[in-house]
């Protein structure tokens, strides 16, 4: 297991002194110090032709590091080489090839940033929703560098925004800032249930001053018949269009997106939707409940959770 002189040759793509070496009959498999072929070799230095003579000589296209169990393709992938890359596939590399830590060559893509290999990869089947070994998928990756544009493409093909990891942690989880949120197609849903809150609270508010009892307390709030009557996409929409008018992000939100029942977002820990929620029966509905519930409790801590607060910062 040393650095031998294919693995030299096949570095410099030198076609001609690889044939001629191979027919002395060396061990084409022979691995070098890091459990590397010499294919994994021409592969990392994107040495194109050298992998077709080596494969062509009966090179194990998808023969494992001994250690780091990397594939030839995930090698070529790492080191940012579409040619060479699209080679390997062509000559049938595995592409869901798991490392030690089981990446497959499209989460390698993916962490270098490069497009052109993720959209080679996926072009050429691999699945998207791949995970390693603790469940993180390219996505998760993605958003982890903050490659938005292939974020935003992963998404396109099918990634799972909302599966998590080993964790607990979903790719919609990790999206914290606008441009994250905008990649991967859940920012406007997300602004729309910040909205619902400040609805939810702004009628408990007035409710609360009509009464002459603050509703402050969340069984009070969805038991209240006049509560309920407002929690509606009408009146909803009502209240977003007056404040639209002031907030320039709101002034990208439409009523569709309000009805649309089929986009999901991320909302303390839990998966809501404004058009669900504002259509359940929220007297009954447990999401609806604890989305009301965590709202209120979030706007008006108890003197418990004060105290508990204070006691933790001493």
């Amino acid at each position: 297991m040393v650095w031998t002189l294919l693995h030299s040759l096949a570095g410099d793509d030198d076609v001609q002194e690889i044939d001629a070496l191979l027919k002395t009959g060396v061990d084409i498999e022979e691995k070098d110090l890091a459990g590397l072929t010499a294919l994994h070799v021409a592969s990392g230095e994107g040495s194109s032709n050298a992998v077709r003579v080596l494969c062509d000589n009966g090179a194990n296209v998808n023969a494992a590091a001994s250690y780091s169990h990397v594939s030839p393709l995930h090698r070529a992938v790492e080191e940012g080489h579409e040619e060479c890359a699209g080679v390997l596939i062509e000559l049938k590399a595995d592409l869901e090839a798991r490392t030690k830590e089981g990446f497959t060559p499209l989460h390698e893509a993916v962490r270098s940033g490069s497009m052109a290999l993720v959209r080679l990869l996926l072009e050429s089947q691999a699945c998207v929703n791949s995970t390693c070994n603790t469940r993180s998928s390219p996505l998760h990756i993605s958003i982890l560098n903050e490659h938005h544009e292939i974020s935003t493409f992963l998404v396109s093909q099918g990634a799972d925004v909302y599966a998590p990891d080993d964790y607990g942690i979903s790719a919609c989880d990790q999206s914290g800032s606008e441009e994250q949120m905008r990649a991967i197609g859940i920012w406007k849903q997300n602004v729309i249930l910040e909205e619902l809150s400040e609805y939810i609270l702004a009628v408990a508010d007035k409710l609360g001053k009509e009464s002459g009892i603050a509703l402050k307390d969340p069984t009070s709030i969805i038991m209240n018949r006049k509560f309920r009557a407002y929690m509606s996409v009408k009146e909803f929409w009502t209240f977003l269009e007056r404040r639209r008018r002031r907030n320039r992000l709101l002034g990208e939100v439409k009523r569709s997106d309000v009805e649309n029942s089929s986009i999901r977002a991320k909302r303390f820990n839990h998966l809501y939707n404004a058009s669900q929620f504002l259509e359940s029966n929220i007297v009954e509905d447990e999401d609806a409940k604890n989305f009301i519930t965590k709202t209120v409790q979030k706007a008006f801590p108890s003197e418990k959770d004060e105290e508990e607060e204070v006691d933790d910062e001493g």
